[in-house]
């Protein structure tokens, strides 16, 4: 297949970004373009961006601070993006330097690519400058640092061990077929023509969470086939911030929803697209 293009969402993040990038910068295959997903941050982050783009292909694209709206800024991307097909992955996140290669190798037609995500609590103020060593894996779950971000926040021994084997790619990764439900936006690929079928993410989701579970419903009901890429596509969340807005979200989400949702990319305006 061509070269896929990731999209990458932040809000002045800045050390979780710069870990993002510097870990795009070892990836062994090629990118075509990565895009800054920017849900209005500061000139802070427009510099740390400037200082990666003559290593990178980077465009940045950013969107006025009013609130999040992290799925009005996909959308953005989604509209300004050429590349068929695209991995989001979010600004707090390290990714194994196979992430892109695996998501590549194991992309199919009107396939959704669901990665292996590894949370690793206490490094929000700190940069990892890459994929953490079977050391560091064992040290965390040792000192209770390591969780299961596709369950649950509590971090018992359970939580950790499973978080430990999360963070280690098999030889052979292996597609599973999953639910809309164990969606995380921050580790999915899809081709962009079905995105654009059911007219990208819903911009009514505003604040943390659920707009990824949405999306993966509406694609399925559309006819993608949902699949987990268990072993490989590995990513390293940083421990991000959940927003507010989440029972609002949990509310939205358990209503029932048009598969062409009704505030997407169609209802964006071009002009309103800032690259930077």
């Amino acid at each position: 297949m061509t070269k896929p293009a990731l999209i990458v969402s932040t809000y002045n993040h800045l050390s979780g970004l710069e870990s993002c990038l510097l870990s795009l910068e070892r990836q062994t295959v090629p990118i075509a373009k990565i895009y800054i997903a920017d849900d209005g941050s500061t000139e802070d982050t427009q510099h740390l961006i400037r200082s990666f783009q003559n290593r990178l292909p980077i465009e940045h694209v950013w969107q006025d601070d009013v609130g999040f709206r992290k799925g009005r800024i996909l959308n953005l991307v989604i509209a300004a993006a050429v590349e068929p097909y695209l991995i989001f992955v979010d600004g707090d996140e390290v990714l194994h330097r196979k992430f892109v290669e695996d998501h590549t190798r194991a992309a199919f037609p009107s396939g959704v690519i669901l990665g292996t995500r590894c949370g690793i609590l206490g490094w929000r103020q700190r940069v990892m400058k890459s994929e953490p060593t079977v050391f560091q894996l064992c040290t965390s779950l040792l000192n209770g640092k390591l969780i299961n971000d596709s369950r649950s926040i509590e971090v018992n021994l359970r939580t950790r061990m499973v978080g430990l084997f999360k963070g280690f790619r098999l030889a052979s990764p292996r597609l599973r077929i999953a639910s809309y439900s164990s969606t995380r936006g921050g580790n999915m690929a899809a081709w962009r023509e079905d995105l654009l079928r059911v007219n990208g993410f819903d911009g009514g989701y505003e604040g943390w969470g659920f707009e990824d579970h949405d999306i993966a419903r509406r694609l399925r009901q559309s006819g993608a086939d949902i699949r987990q890429l268990v072993g490989g596509a590995i990513c390293y969340h940083l421990e991000g911030d959940q927003g507010k807005n989440k029972a609002l979200n949990i509310k939205r989400y358990q209503q029932d929803s048009p598969i062409i949702c009704l505030n997407g990319i169609r209802e964006l305006k071009r002009s309103n697209i800032g690259h930077l």
